[in-house]
């Protein structure tokens, strides 16, 4: 059905499905008709630069998906039309961290369609943040593979998202003695485990403990620091999205890494649940100090307020 302006930047159309969707889920896209006598000008084209000469564009992104329909109920949707693959966008913030004592900067890569929609919505609306621990171990263009994962951000094959990668001043992927390993915990000469981690322990006791002894590497500052990346980073990475309507409820806020950055994204879940609800875990060093980290699970609370945490390994 073709839409109608109930206001300014709000569009209404009303749907009627047959009853066998009744209770069921259906996707629903919007197709934008643009006035074809406009869409060659210089101000059309500066929003959205490949708009064909017929003015209709069908929405970018992934379609909505329902909760189950009941007999009268209503969806909103923030849809963007301009397919702009490589137009994402860069924001760069730097900060002294207290927690380690260092300088930190934060590279945050925004999908482009919350730059041409940059309308109001819910926070849970929003597209997750995920900070990236160690990018420049495995990353070594980043920018080259956030394109790639934007273009299937627009053509509705990943969900949006941003990628704040964190880089500590003056390291780099060869910098082991002083990188900082964000745990919850400092490091134990020797320990007991339950018997069901005794495995890890004996590993531990007998060889484990010597690749992270000597060096620089914060250990015990896991909480400090995350508590940084959520006051201190987080607001300025939102500041180039959308404003969300009810503060941060339902903002999905998350970490990710891969071996000691896997075991920082644990310990930011663990350490501070209600702040990070997403953690991406790449073979995780969890078998640090006789496997601590096993033990943090318990700070995690899956039915409770606020959004329930989710974890990929």
């Amino acid at each position: 059905p073709a839409a109608r302006r109930t206001r300014r930047d709000v569009f209404e159309a009303r749907l009627k499905l047959s009853d066998e969707h009744l209770y069921g889920q259906v996707s629903l896209s919007v197709m934008a008709d643009f006035d074809a006598a406009k869409v060659s000008t210089p101000t059309c084209l500066s929003y959205c630069p490949r708009v064909g000469p017929q003015g209709m564009l069908v929405q970018t992104g992934a379609f909505h998906r329902t909760a189950p329909l009941a007999p009268r109920g209503q969806v909103d949707l923030w849809p963007s039309f301009c397919d702009l693959s490589g137009a994402w966008t860069a924001r760069n913030e730097t900060f002294r961290s207290g927690a380690i004592g260092e300088g930190v900067r934060i590279e945050a890569r925004l999908p482009a369609a919350f730059a041409e929609n940059a309308l109001p919505r819910p926070s849970h609306l929003l597209p997750p943040v995920m900070f990236r621990f160690n990018a420049e171990w495995y990353w070594p263009d980043p920018g080259a593979e956030y394109t790639a994962w934007h273009d299937l951000m627009v053509n509705g094959l990943m969900e949006n998202v941003v990628v704040a990668e964190i880089y500590v001043e003056g390291l780099t992927w060869q910098s082991w003695s002083t990188q900082p390993i964000f745990t919850r915990q400092g490091l134990r000469d020797q320990c007991t485990c339950k018997p069901e981690l005794a495995f890890i322990c004996d590993a531990w006791n007998s060889k484990g403990i010597v690749g992270y002894e000597g060096g620089e590497h914060h250990f015990g500052r896991a909480a400090g620091f995350m508590d940084e990346l959520y006051d201190v980073a987080l607001p300025r990475v939102l500041a180039a999205l959308p404003p969300s309507t009810g503060g941060r409820e339902g903002l999905r806020v998350g970490a990710w890494g891969y071996c000691i950055g896997g075991l920082a994204a644990w310990n930011a879940l663990t350490s501070r649940p209600g702040r990070f609800n997403v953690a991406y875990l790449g073979s995780p060093a969890m078998d640090f100090d006789c496997g601590a980290p096993f033990e943090a699970v318990r700070n995690l609370t899956w039915g409770g307020p606020g959004v329930r945490p989710k974890v990929y390994i």
